[in-house]
């Protein structure tokens, strides 16, 4: 519970004092109705909960790979998934860019546009890693053996390419993830992220086991 607090509590409370210095979020001492205050705390810990959902889902990558890899491969897969995050922030930061757009596209019901504004979007990300495939394919090793100081420790090309495979999944599901969240569709994203355990995990397990990093 506490690293899960660590690792999100930061994030959250950067951005309630972004939202109150920009006006976007205003502060009144007065007391709203209370059903209005009963629709907020259910919605909020709807949110919470996803949110902890979601940071649970990604810690069992981490506690798979230590029961199944060695240490090599365990250093491998950590700085990939480093450099794959690196990714996730910069498109969250385009999501984060349209998201008030896809709330208005929810509220006045229009359905047809926003799905093609979220197709739209997931698409430029999922195209943006064919070229990015091609670089890291020739650019990690090096990079990678800089940073780690290690020749022997180097991704093989294979590995580099299943975790741009798995940086396009995430990106398009991510996309749709988050145009259900911009309309307050909780239970639907919540239901999402708990498939995803499910299939997650097993095949994580399963795979892993039989071709190491690269099956996780």
């Amino acid at each position: 519970f506490w690293v899960v607090c660590a690792m999100i509590g930061p994030q959250a409370v950067s951005a309630v004092c972004s939202l109150v210095m920009t006006r976007l979020l205003t502060l009144r001492l007065e007391l709203p109705a209370l059903p209005v205050v009963g629709r907020i705390a259910k919605l909020s810990f709807r949110l919470w909960g996803f949110a902890l959902l979601s940071k649970l889902v990604l810690m069992v990558d981490y506690l798979i790979i230590s029961q199944i890899l060695v240490a090599k491969e365990i250093v491998l897969y950590s700085v990939m998934m480093k450099i794959v995050t690196v990714g996730l922030v910069l498109f969250t930061t385009m999501i984060a860019v349209v998201w008030p757009e896809w709330t208005h596209d929810w509220q006045l019901q229009r359905y047809v546009v926003l799905r093609k504004k979220v197709l739209a979007l997931a698409v430029i990300g999922v195209g943006a890693c064919v070229p990015g495939a091609v670089i890291a394919v020739f650019a990690l090793p090096t990079i990678i053996r800089i940073w780690l100081h290690d020749a022997n420790v180097v991704p093989s090309a294979a590995l580099i390419l299943v975790f741009i495979a798995y940086l396009a999944v995430r990106l398009w599901t991510d996309v749709h993830s988050s145009a259900l969240m911009a309309g307050n569709r909780v239970a639907s994203a919540t239901m999402f992220a708990v498939m995803q355990a499910i299939i997650t995990a097993p095949l994580e397990y399963t795979l892993g086991r039989v071709w190491g990093a690269q099956g996780v």
